[in-house]
């Protein structure tokens, strides 16, 4: 999670870019790893972990639902597959301003949150983990460099999906 370089990617990598625009009435975001052609299994099972934990969290997006239920789905999904949640990164509520409340988790809050998602509301939905264990680590001065304190590799996916009274409409494309 760096800003480009000039530095080619290793043989076996996976490669995250992540994408903004905005206009003065909204912004959009995404972001999306990739996995380079000669990627270990290892590293694929990650991406595929994470993938399915992103389509488990949107699953759960309908209004009147307590917006925890997003990041429960992502958990299960993460604990499944032997991957683990990076809980300084979480995705964000979006409009006029590009980060608003309420956070939207990816990972289980245990302390009873009852926060509850509104129909109009558009939810940028992340899923950040990694393999091995926890913690991340920012490097100055923009902190835009954020680093696995383990050396293990990391992904993260997002979506951005409008909640409705029946369910969800995403708005972003998913990536195969």
């Amino acid at each position: 999670m760096r800003p480009p370089t000039d530095t080619p990617f290793p043989q076996a990598a996976l490669v995250t870019v992540e994408l903004v625009a905005a206009s003065p009435q909204a912004h959009v975001a995404q972001a999306w790893t990739f996995a380079t052609p000669d990627a270990t299994q290892q590293q694929r099972q990650l991406l595929m972990t994470a993938r399915r934990a992103l389509q488990n969290g949107i699953a759960q997006i309908r209004a009147g639902e307590p917006l925890s239920n997003v990041g429960s789905a992502i958990q299960h999904e993460l604990d499944a597959g032997n991957a683990v949640a990076v809980h300084e990164l979480v995705g964000y509520a979006m409009g006029q301003m590009r980060v608003q409340t309420p956070d939207v988790l990816g990972y289980k809050y245990t302390h009873g949150d009852a926060t509850l998602m509104e129909a109009g509301q558009v939810l940028n939905v992340y899923v950040v983990a990694k393999s091995g264990t926890f913690g991340v680590r920012f490097l100055p001065p923009k902190l835009w460099t954020v680093l696995t304190r383990d050396g293990a590799d990391s992904v993260m996916l997002s979506a951005m999906v409008e909640v409705t009274d029946d369910g969800h409409r995403v708005l972003s494309k998913l990536i195969d």
